[in-house]
């Protein structure tokens, strides 16, 4: 195994995406392994930095961070490194003017007079980019969309009972999901009889376990359907977070900005995340 290819596996497990089998391995491989314990503190660290540039961390760990930039320089040439890439990337749309005007009927001479600092900064960056990490390069490879799905994304835990009828075997597949076994949870899920349990409960956690297998569409099949059917369930706004998150995975960014537009107006389930999540995908 490479080294990049180790560096990825650990970057995936700190996000969390990896199966959850998977997971566990990865976490005893860390705890054994001092090269994937070096790794996994420098994955760990740019992560932070790059929370801490977004704005994303709480306001103690904020001010701990801005304490420890006055003492520590190579903390603060990493912070720097990770605007001067936000920057650059942020500059895309007058990029694709550069390359029209570069391409179109407008001279080059005109091209470079107007353009020639712009070009000097995206220039420097781009090298900086080049030969930065494997986390940064790995990082802005990635879609917008997955960037945000992999920040935001983590397993629904959140849940209490709703209904005193139940079966058994449901109970169990609910059970499976919430420890982690999602392919397990998958199984029993689609083996309920809907007269045997609340179909608008079974097909949120067929759904939930659905986007742990990666089958996004599937997951927003269920939701939709869920959502359609107007009934009254105490987990719609989660619904409505996780439809969400599945259509940014699915590059339905207009979808997904409606939904998250509704979970800020209404104050919804994660109603400050998704806050953040528009300012991403509307900047």
């Amino acid at each position: 195994m490479t080294e990049e290819i180790k560096r990825s596996t650990v970057v995936d497990f700190i996000w969390g995406t990896l199966p959850g089998d998977q997971m566990l391995l990865i976490a005893d491989l860390i705890e054994n392994n001092s090269e994937l314990t070096q790794i996994y503190k420098e994955e760990k660290e740019r992560i932070r930095i790059q929370h801490y540039v977004d704005k994303e961390l709480s306001q103690y760990e904020t001010e701990l961070f801005e304490e420890e930039l006055k003492t520590n320089k190579k903390l603060v040439s990493e912070v720097n490194l990770h605007k001067d890439i936000d920057e650059y990337f942020s500059l895309k749309g007058t990029l694709d003017e550069i390359h029209q005007n570069l391409f179109g009927k407008r001279s080059i001479l005109l091209y470079a007079r107007r353009y020639k600092n712009w070009i000097a900064a995206a220039s420097v960056v781009l090298f900086l980019a080049l030969g930065s990490s494997f986390f940064i390069k790995s990082y802005y490879s990635d879609s917008l969309e997955n960037r945000l799905f992999k920040t935001y994304y983590s397993p629904f835990n959140d849940y209490t009972d709703m209904y005193i009828i139940n079966s058994n075997s449901f109970c169990v597949a609910r059970q499976k999901y919430l420890d982690g076994e999602y392919k397990n949870a998958l199984f029993l899920l689609k083996e309920q009889p809907s007269f045997l349990t609340i179909e608008t409960e079974r097909d949120f956690f067929i759904a939930l376990s659905l986007i742990e297998m990666g089958q996004y569409k599937g997951a927003i099949e269920y939701f939709e359907q869920t959502l359609n059917k107007k009934e009254e369930f105490e987990y719609i706004p989660q619904i409505k977070w996780y439809m969400g998150l599945c259509y940014l995975k699915t590059k339905n960014q207009d979808k997904a900005i409606n939904i998250f537009q509704s979970i800020v107006d209404n104050s919804e389930y994660n109603y400050k995340k998704a806050k953040r999540i528009l300012e991403k995908l509307e900047s």
